[in-house]
């Protein structure tokens, strides 16, 4: 079905939320895009595993203001990562590889360090392409076009001028899922090392050209002046552009490879067709079932992620560069898909409406929330849902009436109106959160997770923090990571996350606080120090934003914003 001009405006003026109450205002491409400081997107939409509809959007930059079509070229970020799983799914088909052997068979410029960790569990082309292998360092900056591009060897190595740490074994393969960029950094090297030519060639000769990904190619230096023109320059998060106009990453296999909407959907067109064994450009169908197949609890297949929208499983993968955001999401049976790319580190809050939208257009229902109505309020659900409620490990929400309308309010955020929609059902104005009572489980649920009821006089560590019960909330922390070790590198992400949205909405104050207690319980977090330097300085504790710059070297000697920060303090102590 290809879509007609009123098909087209439906799209791009009908991007919804998760949720959506009869007689909202829907938002446009062009409103998001602006909401987002997006300057270029494009999107392609897959129906029938065939390519229906692709536009660009905006321009490319905001000095040129070249317009953006479909084939614009963005950096793909982690969608690099597919891209380059499949052709070690064509070298294991072909006998050249073997996806279960110790990957330090096939390394010869550089070796996987063995520890504790591998003595027993070697790690495998399976379990780094699936993010199962234990492997360090989640993912990369890039650099700019000032930096010195260091060699993939002193990447691996995190030596001479990377910017990153090694990439090391610092969990038991196969054990896990945790994503890393880092392995699939590994996996550059062995076919680097297999094949004995730059990757670029390996991936233009397995992948791109047998697919017709024309516009496609993976760079580890600047680009060209002739590959320049076509590219959407990266933007940050306050509408800036990128320095340079882009990073370059010598991570080519995780990070490196620069497309288009159209050249990812020949990519999900092929492993759709090849499923259903009408297309074998690349693999055949034992292989491509192969590549699909789920690895250890279910995360992630070889190269392709898992997502779940609703009840719908999905396979694919999302991209996030510095200045660039991207998704590729499609149905390996129903064969649909949508591909999108921006040129904004915001341009991900567009992903989810516009599938929705596109959604909407083609009665993909099982990806959408049935549309909910406005209610008159009954006594007894004041009754009913008015309590304190357990949220998460560390964090309550309390919902309340005030004035005959029913509130809910969390840490730090103010509070917020909540609306009936029948049901036992309640939604918040913003459309983002609802709330509801199940009689047959006698259960509650937040957005689908259970939240249970609390005693009004019981705190968790957030609640702690708010009441200024710092030396208690540490505690609790402490309680919570002795009972579930696993736990800790989320629970200091979190922390870390909690202390950027404070920051961002200005409460620079209580940023400071969360971070302390992130480092009481992570201290050699170069992370944790290093926003903390930035918070002090930003509000102008000089000698503290210093001390805590000093402590990120300490854990990482690379982190060059900590050297910067120092630098620019000493300058206004001295001023």
């Amino acid at each position: 079905m290809k879509y007609n001009n009123e098909m087209i405006h439906k799209i791009e003026t009908s991007l919804q939320g998760e949720y959506i109450v009869k007689g909202d205002q829907l938002s446009t491409i062009e409103s998001m895009m602006e909401e987002t400081h997006t300057t270029a997107l494009s999107v392609a939409v897959i129906e029938n595993s065939e390519l229906t509809w692709s536009k660009g959007y905006g321009i490319t930059d905001k000095v040129s203001k070249s317009p953006v079509n479909a084939n614009t070229v963005f950096q793909a970020a982690s969608i690099s990562k597919p891209i380059t799983a499949l052709a070690v799914m064509k070298l294991v088909e072909e006998g050249k590889l073997d996806l279960d052997v110790n990957v330090n068979s096939y390394l010869k410029s550089w070796k996987l360090p063995e520890n504790e960790y591998t003595i027993n569990a070697p790690v495998t082309l399976r379990n780094l392409l699936s993010h199962t292998a234990g492997t360090s360092v989640s993912g990369f900056i890039g650099y700019n076009n000032t930096s010195h591009i260091p060699p993939l060897i002193d990447v691996l190595n995190g030596a001479g001028d990377a910017n990153s740490a090694k990439i090391e074994v610092n969990m038991k393969p196969n054990t896990k899922y945790r994503y890393s960029g880092g392995g699939t950094t590994i996996v550059q090297q062995v076919l680097i090392d297999l094949l004995n030519q730059p990757f670029a060639e390996i991936m233009k000769t397995l992948v791109l050209k047998p697919l017709g990904m024309t516009h496609s190619f993976y760079k580890n230096s600047l680009l060209s002046d002739e590959e320049a023109k076509h590219i959407a320059a990266g933007h940050d998060s306050d509408g800036n552009q990128v320095l340079g106009k882009y990073h370059v990453y010598p991570e080519m296999a995780a990070a490196g490879l620069w497309t288009t909407v159209e050249d990812l959907a020949k990519y999900v067109i092929e492993v759709q067709k090849s499923l259903k064994n009408q297309s074998n450009k690349i693999l055949s169908k034992d292989f491509i079932d192969l590549m699909v197949t789920p690895v250890l609890h279910g995360e992630y297949n070889i190269g392709l992620a898992n997502i779940n929208i609703l009840n719908e499983h999905l396979l694919g993968h999302t991209g996030s560069n510095i200045g660039y955001k991207c998704s590729m999401l499609f149905h390996k049976e129903a064969g649909y898909g949508v591909i999108m790319m921006t040129n904004s580190d915001l341009g991900h809050k567009i992903k989810l409406p516009l599938l929705r939208s596109i959604a909407a257009l083609n009665n993909w229902q099982s990806l959408l929330r049935p549309e909910l109505e406005i209610q008159d309020m009954p006594k007894d659900i004041t009754t009913l849902f008015c309590h304190k409620y357990k949220i998460d490990i560390d964090k309550s929400l309390n919902i309340f009436s005030e004035e005959n309308s029913l509130y809910y309010q969390s840490f730090k955020q103010d509070k917020c109106e909540l609306n009936f929609v029948g049901n036992n059902t309640l939604i918040d104005k913003h459309r983002k959160v609802l709330i509801k009572y199940d009689h047959l489980k006698k259960q509650f649920f937040m957005n689908d997770k259970k939240i249970t009821v609390m005693n009004s006089n019981e705190n968790l560590a957030l609640d702690l923090i708010k009441l200024g019960s710092i030396k208690e909330a540490i505690h609790c922390y402490k309680e919570i990571i002795a009972k579930s070790p696993e736990v800790k590198l989320s629970l200091e992400k979190k922390l870390v996350n909690l202390a950027l949205d404070l920051g961002e909405r200005g409460d620079r104050d209580t940023a400071i606080v969360i971070l302390k207690v992130a480092l009481e319980l992570s201290p050699q977090s170069a992370i944790c120090w290093d926003i903390l330097g930035d918070f002090y300085f930003e509000t102008n504790q000089f000698e503290l934003a210093i001390q805590a710059m000093q402590k990120s070297l300490k854990y990482d000697p690379k982190n060059n914003n900590a050297k910067k920060i120092i630098e620019d303090a000493k300058q206004k102590i001295a001023n």
